[in-house]
């Protein structure tokens, strides 16, 4: 199996949307589309933040361009479209939150995880049910990582356990255990 990733920071992967802080995305998108359409893979995933704030759009714009972009993304000879639902996203950076907690219970260990509250809020029942609509497949990251109360915030004591670095970045680890949790959704079943 061979990978491939294309990516540009702030920019959905959503076809036509222009970002005014980022006004080269939609150069960036069309140069994705094209790629996919020459590699033809037999899987593509699509991952953002999908709860940017975005004055120029209101939800449901993005939804029908996301729509529309999985139709072409589809239309491009793709088998399997997978969108990856919204990941947790810190109101401050993890570290700053583990300290924060160890200063409160200097006693205890570090904890493995943080409690939901110190969460921005998110909603992903429209970006699932766009998903669904364009007959693609939509793979929730957010409940592969929190319960109703907590999220995982590290796997040990140490730096290198942690699983977000800032506020909604992976580090090489989280990556590593998110890839683990929900491989066997993004690929499916393969015969």
């Amino acid at each position: 199996m061979r990978l491939a990733q294309f990516t540009a920071s702030m920019c959905a992967p959503i076809i036509g949307l222009q970002v005014r802080e980022r006004p080269a995305c939609l150069s960036v998108n069309e140069a994705v589309l094209d790629r996919i359409r020459n590699l033809k893979p037999g899987i593509v995933v699509l991952s953002a933040y999908w709860d940017y704030p975005d004055t120029d759009h209101d939800s449901a714009t993005r939804a029908e361009k996301l729509l529309h972009t999985i139709e072409l993304v589809r239309a491009a000879g793709v088998h399997r479209v997978v969108v990856l639902g919204s990941a947790p996203f810190w109101t401050t950076p993890v570290p700053g939150l583990l300290v924060s907690e160890l200063h409160r219970n200097p006693d205890n260990p570090v904890p493995r995880r943080l409690a939901r509250g110190l969460l921005q809020a998110h909603d992903d029942t429209l970006l699932r049910a766009t998903t669904l609509k364009a007959g693609a497949v939509y793979v929730p990251v957010f409940e592969n990582l929190c319960d109703q109360t907590s999220c995982i915030a590290t796997t040990g004591p140490g730096w290198k356990d942690l699983v977000i670095f800032d506020q909604s970045h992976f580090t090489d680890h989280g990556s590593i255990l998110l890839t683990q949790r929900i491989w066997a959704s993004i690929i499916g079943s393969r015969s």
